[in-house]
C-alpha cells in the first residue's frame, strides 16, 4: 500500500494493459484495489466488442477493439484504471 503522511491513498490497478481474445474468449480481470475490500464497478466502451461482469470476466462478443475500466469510491472520489480489448 502506497501511504502519504500516514493516510492511505486510494487506487485501483488492472493488469496486464491490453488483452486479446478470440471472439469466443474470456478473461478473468486480476485488480487491486486500495483500500483492500473496496467495491469495484466495472464498465466496457462497447459492449458490442466485449462485456464485462461484475465480478470483472471480460466475454468478448466480436471482432473489434474496446476498453474496460474498473472504478472505486472512496470518499466520494472515483479512482479508475483501464484495460484495451483487442478480439479478433
Amino acid at each position: 500500500s502506497v501511504y502519504a503522511g500516514g493516510t492511505v491513498i486510494p487506487s485501483v490497478s488492472i493488469e496486464p494493459k491490453v488483452i486479446n481474445l478470440g471472439t469466443t474468449g474470456s478473461f478473468d480481470l486480476d485488480v487491486a484495489v486500495v483500500p483492500a475490500g473496496t467495491s469495484v464497478t466495472f464498465t466496457s466502451s462497447d459492449g458490442d466488442v466485449a462485456t464485462v461482469t461484475s465480478a470483472g470476466k471480460i466475454e468478448a462478443v466480436a471482432a473489434g477493439d474496446c476498453v474496460i475500466t474498473a472504478s472505486i469510491t472512496v470518499d466520494g472520489v472515483d479512482y479508475t484504471d483501464t484495460v484495451t480489448v483487442i478480439v479478433a
